[in-house]
């Protein structure tokens, strides 16, 4: 007989574990795919957002990324006259609608799209004129329907307590775009999925390596908080060497739901009379790991969104590993993400602005404060060639130009190799090998590194007949 499950307060454990049970039934096998049964709709999509909402360190990487991008502010470049330019789409994109900034804006497009694969936009106004409004709708909200060719026909955006709205196929200069009734368009941005039933119509999520890793790591924190609910030990039960009264049991629940019960009395050891012995299912959990469990997901959550471990990690690192981690950071997360989303919107918007072919939505380098170590240290390397004046390197490390900084300077020592021909005092036979070996070597650069290597002078000698 399992008195202590009787015991419990089935109460409190139904209340605080409701929500756990819904989202374990939904992500487990068949379950959500069960509850979606329109091959329209990309049911995973839901899955992943669960997964962003339960699981810590996927929902701490996807900000990381997210909050990165959007803070480095949108610019467009002129491919024509290779400079960037002001345009009307930047005050747009300043204030995509009354509800959003363009963080904000750029905060959900990157989050949605790094979590389902797909991101979904809508602009307002006559389709012939720039934008009057930009939103993010959520993946979650959007049906999309597959044509007899293959591609998408419509899609169906449901809105709580509005109805929907269909936006359907028109091809434009080459181009599929998708409008209502009410002159508004819709935009879907997603990731490659090479599946070949209608899903191949969403991304593909990047978390889908890594689903059964999500999946333990969720499960992991809902045993630990059981285990926190039931006195933080394994289950057990109470075992009686004969019948127990109604009267005992119901005395048993009161003191163990009073005395024994919750995290606050985790350790308090039990008295039980008349024979009564407590029998655990198990002695110890030393059969999973829960901890190194979740530390091995983690690290593989990263890994997936290619984020440096030393960004979260400090352990067993060297300071060298995490002074360069933001560069890596950018380079292998954030600004990829930049480049495709600011590709999307290119693509998305400039289309409805009149004379914008050569023009592209895109981010100067020098806005990025992550990236100011690297433009610096390039503009070390180039300080030494001689090559570049001073306002050209302040343009590489982002700093205004200076009056009477175009010119280039060369070391005062230096002279054209054609012109070291030294001559003995009469000028009439090359001087003494010596001496023209000690004057090729005087030859500096302004960083104090020699002009000539010692292969060049010995060159240099042979040549010239010297003795």
């Amino acid at each position: 007989m399992d008195l202590f499950k009787i015991f419990r307060n089935q109460t409190k454990i139904q209340q605080n574990t409701t929500t756990k049970k819904s989202f374990v039934s939904n992500i487990s096998s068949g379950g959500l795919f069960d509850l979606f049964s329109r091959d329209q709709y990309n049911p995973s999509v839901l899955t992943f957002i669960n997964y962003y909402r339960n699981v810590m360190p996927l929902s701490n990487a996807i900000d990381m990324i997210a909050e990165s991008y959007a803070s480095i502010p949108l610019k467009v470049w002129d491919t024509n006259a290779k400079q960037f330019i002001d345009h009307e789409v930047l005050d747009l994109l300043r204030l995509p609608n009354a509800d959003v900034t363009q963080k904000e804006f750029l905060r959900s497009y990157a989050k949605f799209f790094m979590i389902t694969g797909n991101s979904f936009q809508i602009a307002t106004g006559d389709l012939n004129r720039p934008p009057l409004e930009l939103m993010v709708v959520p993946p979650q909200s959007l049906s999309v329907f597959e044509a007899k060719d293959g591609f998408a026909e419509r899609y169906f955006y449901t809105q709580n307590r509005q109805g929907g709205m269909t936006f359907t196929r028109k091809e434009i200069d080459g181009r599929f775009r998708f409008f209502n009734s009410n002159d508004k368009e819709l935009y879907h941005s997603k990731d490659f999925n090479p599946d070949v039933t209608n899903n191949r119509l969403w991304g593909l999520s990047k978390l889908q390596s890594i689903r059964l890793e999500l999946d333990q790591y969720f499960h992991a924190s809902v045993h630990n908080d059981s285990l926190l609910l039931n006195q933080a030990r394994p289950s057990g039960a109470l075992v009686a060497p004969a019948e127990v009264s109604q009267d005992d049991i119901a005395f048993l629940r009161e003191e163990i739901d009073k005395m024994y019960s919750g995290p606050i009395n985790t350790g308090r050891p039990m008295f039980l009379g008349n024979g009564v012995d407590w029998k655990a299912f198990s002695q110890n959990m030393k059969d999973m790991d829960f901890i190194q469990m979740k530390k091995t997901v983690t690290e593989a959550i990263y890994n997936r969104l290619r984020i440096p471990l030393a960004m979260v990690e400090s352990t067993g690192l060297s300071l060298a590993n995490m002074e360069h981690s933001p560069l890596t950071f950018y380079d292998n997360a954030v600004l990829p993400l930049a480049d495709f989303i600011n590709t999307e919107l290119t693509d998305f918007l400039m289309r409805r602005y009149p004379n914008s072919e050569e023009l592209v939505i895109t981010f100067d380098p020098v806005d990025v404060t992550a990236l100011e170590s690297r433009r610096i240290d390039s503009a070390k390397n180039l300080s030494t060639l001689n090559v570049l004046s001073d306002n050209e390197m302040r343009t590489i490390i982002g700093r205004d130009p200076i009056e009477g900084g175009d010119v280039v300077f060369k070391p005062s020592n230096s002279v054209p190799a054609e012109d070291l021909v030294v001559e003995s005092d009469d000028g009439s036979a090359p001087a003494d090998k010596p001496k023209f070996i000690e004057l090729m070597k005087s030859q500096i650069y302004g960083d104090g590194t020699r002009v000539f290597s010692d292969q060049h002078i010995d060159k240099l000698v042979k040549d010239n007949g010297f003795r």
